[in-house]
């Protein structure tokens, strides 16, 4: 693992994500945004603080394909096979398919896990304990 030394949130993305609403994000982070779980980045990593942007239609970031009811959404982890998974302002996460999101206009790219934040944070400490057969049916994985 590599970690990341702490950093604050920005005061735009502040502004724009209710991190007040979902008990331990904001602390989770300013202290592991930016934790890789393989080499150092492009692979799999949660997002430092400073690159985060939530997924809108006019992101300048990033083409999130159709968003619906991820609008708004903080991404979060990285996969370093160009998914990432998010968290919305209503502590739900969804995995976000490049796949889906960069070629069709016509289907959803957000998968959602059924997980809250603390579950993910769960699900994460569950999955680097795996081996590589059972890991790649982790979202963490791909």
């Amino acid at each position: 693992l590599h970690i990341a030394p702490p950093a604050e949130i920005p005061g735009e993305l502040q502004a724009t994500f209710p991190f007040l609403q979902i008990p331990g994000l904001a602390d989770f982070l300013r202290n592991f945004g930016g934790l890789a779980n393989w080499s150092l980045p492009p692979g799999p990593s949660f997002f430092p603080a400073s690159e985060c942007r939530v997924v809108a239609t006019d992101c300048d970031y990033h083409d999130w394909g159709m968003i619906g009811e991820w609008a708004g959404s903080l991404p979060l982890y990285y996969t370093g096979t160009g998914n990432i998974i998010v968290v919305s302002p209503a502590d739900r996460c969804a995995k976000w398919d490049h796949d889906i999101g960069w070629e069709r206009d016509d289907e959803d790219p957000f998968e959602s896990l059924n997980w809250s934040m603390s579950t993910l944070v769960e699900e994460f400490i569950a999955y680097l304990s795996l081996d590589d057969s059972n890991a790649k049916d982790s979202p963490f994985y791909y």
